[in-house]
């Protein structure tokens, strides 16, 4: 039975991450909504109850009541606990985001191999298949000469295995820079890796793509 994850949506503005310290898959007996729950990033969850923590400390402290002492770094431990769960063991959706970023990170190092290692074998964008892009992949990265890329916005709608995500990307080159916005398909392999089945470029700085564009120029 497929689930749904559900949209998310991230607004990033900034250079590209560091890579990802996530080296354990999360366990697949939780439904997707607890997977993500436990093991996704919650900065608001786990300030607010860290600091709830904290005052549970000090007022056991002033008024010298154990319990509150003892539920207050309960609580610190569980919240430093599920910091670096949500560090260590990676999801779906933390995978699927990875893989923008590295497509990304590959094209500013001029990396072909690092983009296709995620195209499906049956990728198509437009009436380009695999192999068309292949073929020019390596001229139109070097021609453009990418210097940074920086995600304006990604969400995600995951069900299942496949998945649909809505990216926006600004990037500077050589010429100048150029705002691109994209709508891909995804569809996971059984070993959990994320293959990218197709591409749609919606616009180039504000203005619609044309039916058919090729590699997005400015």
């Amino acid at each position: 039975m497929q689930q749904s994850l559900g949209l998310y949506s991230i607004v990033i503005i900034g250079p590209l991450p560091a890579k990802a310290l996530a080296a354990l898959n999360a366990p697949g007996f939780l439904p997707a909504g607890l997977d993500n729950f436990f093991f996704d990033t919650h900065w608001l969850w786990w300030l607010a109850l860290a600091a709830v923590a904290v005052a549970l400390l000090w007022r056991g402290a002033n008024v010298g009541n154990r319990r509150l002492r003892i539920a207050g770094a309960l609580l610190l431990a569980v919240v430093i606990l599920w910091i670096l769960a949500a560090v260590v063991i990676t999801t779906p959706r933390k995978q699927l985001i990875a893989a923008h970023y590295a497509i990304l990170h590959a094209a500013e190092k001029q990396q072909p191999a690092g983009i296709l290692r995620y195209l499906s074998p049956h990728f198509h964008y437009g009436p380009m298949d695999r192999m068309a892009v292949q073929y020019q992949l390596g001229t139109f990265l070097h021609s453009v000469k990418i210097r940074e890329d920086f995600v304006r916005k990604l969400s995600l709608q995951i069900n299942g295995a496949t998945a649909t995500t809505r990216f926006n990307v600004f990037s500077i080159t050589a010429d100048g820079s150029v705002l691109t916005r994209w709508t891909l398909s995804w569809r996971t392999t059984p070993a959990g890796h994320w293959l990218m089945t197709g591409a749609h470029l919606r616009s180039v700085n504000n203005q619609p793509a044309p039916p058919g564009f090729g590699f997005p120029v400015h």
